[in-house]
């Protein structure tokens, strides 16, 4: 169970923020694991980005083999992720790509079957998010055709967006279009 946070078995989940870290332990009062199934204690975790990215979920423990599983779902069976020693010695590390907005549930549970002990959970979201924009993030309404030559420029450092506005749609200039029509 959590310390210092009001910790629910399933059905429930204890929230964690971003940038955040929860002690805990797992023991014979945990709810199980929906996804490892009925032989494994479990804490549940949820968080919600505030910006889409890349998220890192950490999960510490010793002498216990800890094991980290991320889901869409707290009762999902099946994982978006799930990490087993990628922390170091038997420490769990999950990095996924988290969308703004949406509500995730973290599994901190253990490798063996009805293992207990204290851990260390932590959570790193990304801060800001990046738009990827069909044109290299260009504002291409900015850009500076030659009139001689017609060839396009680029625009320069001060008329680039970043990150563009996710409504707005970005097109090429035909600059060959431009020169002939002025």
């Amino acid at each position: 169970s959590p310390t210092g946070l009001t910790h629910r078995p399933l059905p429930g989940a204890t929230p964690i923020a971003c940038g955040a870290s929860a002690a805990g332990s797992l023991d014979s009062s945990d709810g199980r694991s929906s996804v490892r199934g009925a032989t494994f204690y479990a804490d549940n975790y949820s968080f919600t980005p505030s910006a889409s990215g890349t998220a890192t979920i950490t999960l510490n423990a010793s002498p216990l083999d800890a094991y980290l599983v991320l889901k869409n779902s707290l009762a999902a069976t099946t994982s978006l992720a799930a990490d087993d020693d990628s922390n170091g010695g038997t420490n769990s590390k999950i990095t996924y790509t988290v969308t703004a907005g949406t509500t995730y549930f973290i599994e901190a549970t253990s490798y063996p079957a009805n293992a207990t002990g204290s851990y260390t959970l932590a959570l790193t979201c990304p801060t800001t998010t990046t738009e990827l924009v069909t044109n290299g993030g260009f504002d291409t309404t900015r850009a500076n055709c030659s009139p001689a030559t017609g060839a396009n420029k680029l625009p320069s450092r001060t008329s680039m967006r970043s990150p563009a506005p996710a409504n707005r749609a970005f097109s090429r200039v035909n600059c060959r279009a431009r020169a002939d029509t002025s």
